[in-house]
């Protein structure tokens, strides 16, 4: 039996190194005997990928030569599995993996690679208290309002020499769930802690919770310790996280203690877009989740290559909220008859070929559908995004899409044009996830806190 705590102390945050007394390395097929099997280690830096090392010490078989002597050429590349014991009974699994295979003069063969996540059932010391939870643990703490109080003390001799208090943990309730969230302050880690039911299962956990952190933080922030808790057991799974993370998006709302509260309802509303659309059953991440990945990526890069991002990110949301519109609301939208009889007479045109190609592509992609401005004025009608938002946002994306570039020093109004489109890209993806609240209008001098209230459902 392990402490979670003490194995967390021991793989999180740090390098760390498990030497096992017996490591197997093994191809697809489960009922196979292992390519490679020998001592060796399992090694991870703070963050990224995690490596193994094996000294084989079983004669090879013809596979395992084959992959020893494989055709670089022709990238004939062989997935495999690691399997291994260390010397306090642990078993783990690691990932998929494409090994290095490395002779020697003795005839024995050093095997190494990296893989993605790594994995452990273990019997937990920890209380009952646990069970039937799936919990988190980051390395870094994320930027967000914790809200309960808690007071410390510390005594010596009976004399108290120290008292202190401190905003951190919080919890809310979502979908029968309670969802906690604290720090460690003996550790430093962050946890959060979340109760499994029938609609909220671990992988929704493991996939969504992350995913409303790095749109709530505009930061790219993942836990490296995933922990499942069951009744006497745990499973343990050690991911791959980005070494970088620093990001210069701000998040949706900044203040005071008070008004960054309500993050917290932007946080629920993410979490049920996520539980609405299901992508976490297939491991994939909202598309949303994907364009704020980008954005906090793009916002340490050059000013042009994060105004370009945050454009870009408007037509992407504006298109995800298009399926809301319908032509025919548009007067001088043409019918598709209008449309399929504009391009016949285009293509019985007997001029350039070249010319009258571009014409009907243009056609096919562009006039059946709504332009993008067009789409964004109707949403200024209902309150989601302004007019001045809509020219910055024409303003920066059409120079810049076409090959311009911003001239130094940048004026006023470029900046100004970038905190109009930051304050856009969040009005958009609110509206798509259904919050109404309190947000930061980064356009406003003294970066107001403003009512997003959008009017009708589009």
């Amino acid at each position: 039996m392990v402490f979670i705590k003490s194995l967390a102390k021991k793989l999180v945050g740090c390098e760390f190194e498990i030497e096992c007394h017996d490591m197997e390395v093994r191809g697809i097929q489960d009922n196979s005997p292992p390519l490679y099997k020998g001592p060796g280690i399992i090694s991870g830096k703070e963050k990224g990928a995690i490596s193994f090392r094996l000294h084989n010490q079983i004669e090879p078989s013809e596979e395992a030569i084959m992959l020893i002597f494989k055709d670089k050429e022709k990238h004939e590349d062989a997935h495999v599995r690691v399997l291994a014991k260390d010397y306090d009974d642990v078993k783990w699994t690691g990932g998929w993996s494409i090994p290095s295979v490395e002779p020697s003069k003795s005839g024995k063969f050093l095997v190494h690679g990296q893989f993605d996540q790594l994995s452990a059932r273990v019997r937990r010391f920890e209380s009952s208290n646990y069970n039937n939870t799936t919990e988190l643990i980051f390395s870094i703490k994320p930027e967000l309002p914790l809200t309960e109080l808690v007071e410390e003390k510390r005594f010596h001799h009976g004399e108290q020499i120290l008292s202190r208090t401190s905003h951190d943990r919080h919890k809310l309730h979502f979908h029968q769930s309670k969802i906690r969230f604290f720090e460690d302050s003996t550790s430093n880690f962050f946890h959060i802690i979340a109760d499994i039911n029938e609609e909220i299962s671990s992988l929704f956990v493991e996939n969504c919770i992350p995913e409303a952190l790095v749109f709530v933080t505009a930061s790219l922030v993942y836990p490296r310790m995933i922990v499942r808790h069951f009744e006497n057991n745990s499973i343990i799974f050690l991911r791959n996280i980005p070494s970088y993370t620093q990001s210069k998006m701000p998040p949706p709302i900044v203040g005071s203690l008070d008004v960054k509260k309500q993050l917290w309802g932007i946080f629920e509303a993410y979490l049920g877009e996520c539980l609405r659309c299901r992508r976490f059953e297939q491991l994939e991440q909202l598309e949303m989740t994907q364009i704020f990945s980008e954005i906090a990526i793009a916002s340490t890069g050059t000013p042009q290559a994060f105004a370009l991002s945050l454009a870009v990110s408007v037509e992407n949301l504006v298109k995800q909220l298009s399926g809301s519109f319908v032509n025919s609301a548009i007067p001088d939208m043409p019918s598709n008859d209008d449309l399929d009889s504009l391009q016949s007479y285009i293509e019985a045109w007997e001029g350039n070929a070249v010319i009258k190609d571009r014409v009907v592509q243009i056609l096919r992609s562009q006039l059946r559908n709504l332009p993008t401005r067009k789409k964004l004025e109707i949403l200024c009608e209902d309150g989601v995004v302004k007019n001045e938002q809509i020219k910055a946002w024409n303003d920066i994306r059409n120079p810049l899409a076409h090959g311009k570039i911003i001239e130094f020093p940048m004026d006023d109004s470029f900046w100004q044009k970038r905190n109009l489109l930051i304050s856009m890209v969040y009005r958009l993806a609110l509206h798509k996830i259904g919050y109404k609240g309190l947000i930061t209008d980064y356009a406003s001098p003294d970066l107001a806190i403003v009512d997003f209230q959008w009017g009708r459902s589009i």
